[in-house]
């Protein structure tokens, strides 16, 4: 059918492009953007624009911003629910270095009000028509929340594909969650986070650096294998992806797209939502057979190419490439 349902958050993106990021008590000058953001938004218009179709379910708050969006994601091709609460919609102050790197902070406002429950009811109400569900942690009141939403996999009996992007880590997230999950793409500090709290170990960042990665993948994979999740990809920026099968016990590394980076800000949100938009598409979604994990490869070499096209602009939502930009890219880059 080729149809994605994202339920996830929407932001308004506050951006500032400096040379370099403020040390404490420091003030630098740099340049303001404004636009539309946040995980789920992204992630919906990343699917949409590489040939989905999308159906957004978010919340935000009866301001400025919130009025704008269900116009905003029409203009996208993308059908929406939009439930409205008191508190303000959502808003992240973005920081872009010269090299392109990130810091972000999000106040979630609305976001934190989207219902679990009541977006079940809805989807099941209006019999609603999705292969891929895709969600994230940047939205929902609570753990129960997120386990709703991830339910709605199974709503019929067709085969459906559920996409955790467990971003941000925070207290939402509870390991019951993992049952639900059949695919999970943190990146590296996600990784980590999520595995230190189901496992009670303290793994420690550096084991993705570049001096260890090579000697430290038997030891990433055991820590995937820890999770038991189906599939883990670890996107880990320009060391490219580590893709990681439960039900194959098998593992590989695949090459970042080259690029000159301008913004890293919406990288994560194009690979998601283009592994979404590639597995919809596809026509083998039995995640138990034997031969899933071709067609899991092929969509991780996409989602690599379409994350690193994002990386050569600015903003999120305007990062996210188009079809057209990601066909191209595959028949060039051939080592992808």
């Amino acid at each position: 059918m080729n149809k994605v349902l994202v339920v996830g958050s929407y932001v308004q993106d506050l951006t500032f492009n400096t040379e370099k990021f403020p040390v404490e008590g420091e003030t630098v000058v740099g340049e303001f953007t404004s636009g539309h953001g946040g995980k789920g938004s992204n992630q919906a218009i990343a699917a949409a624009r590489l040939g989905s179709d999308v159906f957004f379910i978010g919340c935000v708050g009866e301001d400025v911003f919130g009025n704008e969006v269900g116009e905003f994601l029409a203009e996208e091709n993308i059908e929406a629910q939009i439930f409205f609460s008191n508190k303000p919609t959502g808003a992240a102050s973005i920081i872009v270095d010269k090299e392109g790197k990130n810091s972000i902070v999000v106040s979630l406002g609305a976001n934190k009000e989207l219902n679990g429950y009541n977006v079940k009811e809805f989807v099941q109400d209006l019999g609603l028509e999705f292969d891929v569900i895709l969600t994230q942690l940047e939205a929902g009141r609570d753990t129960q929340s997120i386990e709703q939403i991830l339910y709605l996999k199974w709503f019929s009996d067709e085969n459906k594909i559920s996409i955790l992007n467990p971003a941000p880590m925070s207290n939402i997230f509870n390991e019951s969650i993992l049952s639900l999950i059949d695919i999970i793409t943190p990146n590296e500090t996600e990784f980590i986070s999520l595995y230190n709290r189901v496992s009670g170990e303290g793994a420690h960042i550096s084991i993705f650096d570049n001096t260890y990665l090579v000697s430290c993948q038997e030891d990433i994979a055991k820590m995937c294998e820890c999770l038991e999740i189906p599939y883990i990809v670890i996107t880990m920026g320009e060391r490219g992806v580590f893709l990681y099968s439960y039900i194959n016990k098998d593992y590989r590394i695949f090459p970042s797209l080259k690029v000159e980076v301008k913004s890293t800000a919406g990288a994560g949100d194009a690979f998601s939502g283009a592994l979404a938009s590639f597995l919809a598409k596809s026509e083998n979604r039995i995640l138990l057979a034997s031969n899933f994990i071709e067609t899991l490869i092929e969509g991780v070499k996409f989602s690599i190419v379409a994350s690193g096209l994002s990386v050569t602009k600015e903003g999120t939502s305007p990062s996210m490439p188009y079809i057209e930009e990601v066909e191209q890219a595959l028949n060039t880059y051939a080592h992808i």
